[in-house]
């Protein structure tokens, strides 16, 4: 995804720790780990689930940055607000908690807005990678 490495790099710099949740498979553990590594992507722990809905819950999550329409209904549902990252696909998606944002450095934002203002855990989705991000 186009300004990721940047994103989640601000984000870190901001003094977050970052943790990377993605979908793959275990036997893909070292490949996804060298692929971050290569793209500038920062992180402090990588977790491979299919429950990141459930994680984003215990972890106390606040935000979520969501391309796929459904991923962000389902975090809104879950009480996360959902910044949904504009695409040709989810232009006709909306719904409460869900709000569309153009690009990510507008997530970054939010991470410092909400940082400023309370101490939740933040999300964000880069691709096929969701990252936990601690504040």
């Amino acid at each position: 995804m186009p300004g990721a490495a940047a994103a989640v790099t601000a984000v870190s710099r901001l003094g977050v720790p970052v943790v990377v949740c993605t979908r793959r498979p275990v036997d893909v553990c070292d490949a996804t780990k060298a692929a971050l590594r290569t793209n500038g992507v920062p992180f402090d722990l990588l977790i491979l689930s299919h429950q990141k809905v459930e994680l984003a819950l215990v972890l106390s999550c606040a935000l979520s940055v969501e391309d796929n329409p459904a991923y962000a209904q389902e975090f809104a549902e879950a009480g996360i607000v959902s910044l949904l990252l504009d695409a040709s696909y989810n232009r006709n998606a909306e719904g409460e908690g869900v709000v569309r944002i153009f690009e990510l450095q507008e997530a970054v934002n939010a991470v410092k807005i909400v940082k400023f203002c309370s101490g939740p855990s933040f999300v964000v989705r880069c691709g096929v990678l969701y990252l936990f991000i601690f504040l």
